[in-house]
């Protein structure tokens, strides 16, 4: 097999891609995006047996990253300069998770384990309630139907404890109570503003309960539905965990055990921002930002 070159593409078991910046005897120097936020920096020296020339030698990830000759007319890398030791929470959290998930949001352990399911739910909620078919739900006056869909989207995820989703799901039963949540999801969904949000938390404060204790009115209750319609524009709210990452980004959204508009809509803002933090290492969504926020909520 033809020796690695410097300027050469590779696969590392746990790094994932990487492109060769020097080869020295039995090492090569690459270059990592996946250990960009670390404190190492995105450039290590490995043994060559622990790589392997990749199957595609175009990634135009690598497109800046260059290489130029030696003296003597060996290729010597031109070794970028390593990223600064994160700075603030934030970046700590996120060199974190590269170092856990290398492959960011593409690494199948975190995709098995964290976003699987929740796509899955959002699936579910477009192809029961979406194109339409929830507001024929409501045209046709079948609370009955509503209840059941609305059920069953809610207890796809583990996002709501068993608790809150018990309490979602006896609530559900009253076929008149899930026809006005459906019909103020709806309305909310299809304009976020603070008026309908209200009226739409009222509605699943409005599901009927055996007992005080085990009432639906909730953040992540009266937040999940929305954030599995439209996880580009909504997101869940565990109240502790996005208080820990809202903290992280030198931010504050105002918590109430109240649910109140005021502290969704900052959670909105907070998850644009950490989107766009996140975008680089492939997150598309706040499915996304929601499972980042959930797999670092331990860290110190």
């Amino acid at each position: 097999m033809k020796p690695l070159q410097a300027g050469e593409l590779v696969e590392h078991v746990v790094w994932g891609r990487g492109k060769v910046l020097a080869v020295d005897h039995l090492n090569a120097d690459v270059y990592f995006p996946s250990q960009v936020s670390t404190e190492r920096g995105p450039v290590a020296k490995v043994r060559l047996e622990k790589v392997g020339r990749a199957t595609s030698q175009v990634d135009s990830a690598f497109d800046g990253i260059e290489v130029k000759p030696k003296g003597d007319g060996k290729s010597k890398a031109a070794v970028p300069r390593p990223r600064k030791r994160p700075q603030n929470d934030l970046e700590k959290a996120t060199a974190w998770f590269v170092e856990q998930y290398p492959g960011g949001f593409a690494n199948e352990t975190f995709v098995a384990k964290e976003l699987t399911r929740k796509r899955e739910a959002h699936q579910l909620f477009v192809d029961r309630i979406g194109g339409g078919r929830g507001s024929e739900l409501l045209a046709a006056g079948d609370g009955a139907e509503a209840g059941r869909v609305l059920d069953a989207i809610w207890r796809h995820t583990s996002i709501p404890s068993r608790i809150e989703a018990n309490a979602a799901h006896e609530g559900l039963k009253d076929t008149a109570a899930a026809q006005r949540l459906l019909g103020d999801l709806l309305a909310f969904i299809d304009a976020p503003r603070a008026d309908r949000f209200a009226r739409y938390s009222d509605a699943v404060a409005a599901l009927p309960s055996k007992t005080d204790s085990s009432r639906a009115h909730t953040w992540p209750n009266v937040t999940l539905l929305p954030f599995l319609a439209d996880p580009a524009r909504f997101m869940v709210m565990k109240p502790e965990v996005i208080k820990k990452a809202a903290g992280r980004a030198g931010r504050d959204v105002v918590f109430s055990t109240a649910i109140k508009w005021e502290s969704y809509a900052r959670t909105l803002d907070l998850s644009k921002s950490l989107l766009e933090s996140l975008a680089p290492l492939g997150a598309k969504d706040f499915i996304d930002v929601h499972s980042f926020i959930w797999v670092t909520r331990d860290l110190a």
